[in-house]
């Protein structure tokens, strides 16, 4: 990743795109590029990104001092500020995917900007982490920075009410993120996979835990349902307070 980085600001200063001239990026950049990322999620403050930059003169509220803190690393050299955040924001680049589920075949698709960060992100959830023998699926919110954010909307029930929404898929025992699935919208998802063979809820219950199939897993979701996946992926039962649905997988 820092090499395609840096290349990428090599093609941004011979396009005459100023501040890349002597652009490079090592790895400890893009870890400290990442955990100004994090901070922002941990410590959310109201307005654009712009304002966890800005350094208060006096009075109460509060102070990141990003900047200062950047410079502490073996990398500091004292410019790491709102500009050297950008620009990194800018050289990101993610491989370029060619399946249907990536959406690269259709120009119309809403989230084409964003739907390959998406894939790479949630693949690398589920390739770094082993889930215990729970599961929990529920939603969650990205946070709204000021930005531009295909599917933006406002939940007011939800601690974080502005920004886009999340099926989650935790591990039900250190609640660390194993996948998810972004709600694209109504009509969106309406098409998504099994949704023209269940209801929606089961649709959705077997679409975030496909990637899980094959594995002796109990996923509990907020709507007291649960699906304990079987070992050979041939059967998939659906338990409910109300009534039992045994629902065959794969053609078994």
């Amino acid at each position: 990743m820092a090499v395609a980085m840096t290349e990428e600001g090599a093609k941004k200063a011979a396009a005459g795109h100023a501040g890349y001239s002597n652009w490079s990026v090592s790895v400890d950049d893009i870890l400290q590029w990442i955990g100004v990322w994090l901070y922002m999620l941990a410590y959310p403050q109201v307005g654009a990104r712009a304002k966890y930059w800005e350094e208060r003169k006096g009075g109460y509220g509060p102070r990141h001092r990003l900047a200062e803190h950047l410079k502490l690393g073996s990398n500091g050299n004292g410019v790491k500020g709102r500009k050297w955040f950008e620009q990194m924001h800018a050289c990101f680049t993610l491989p370029v995917k060619t399946d249907e589920r990536a959406g690269a075949t259709s120009e119309e698709d809403p989230f084409k900007p964003v739907r390959r960060f998406w894939d790479s992100l949630c693949e690398s959830f589920h390739n770094a982490v082993v889930c215990s023998w729970l599961m929990v699926l529920e939603e969650s919110m990205v946070q709204w920075e000021g930005r531009g954010m295909p599917g933006l909307m406002a939940v007011a029930r939800k601690p974080t009410p502005v920004g886009l929404e999340l099926h989650t898929l935790c591990c039900g025992l250190c609640g660390i993120l194993l996948w998810f699935e972004v709600y694209e919208g109504k009509e969106a998802m309406a098409r998504k996979k099994y949704n023209d063979l269940y209801t929606k809820s089961i649709a959705l219950t077997l679409r975030m835990c496909e990637p899980f199939f094959g594995s002796v897993m109990l996923p509990l979701a907020a709507s007291a349902r649960c699906v304990l996946l079987m070992h050979h992926a041939s059967y998939c039962w659906l338990l409910d307070f109300k009534r039992v649905l045994v629902m065959v997988h794969g053609g078994a």
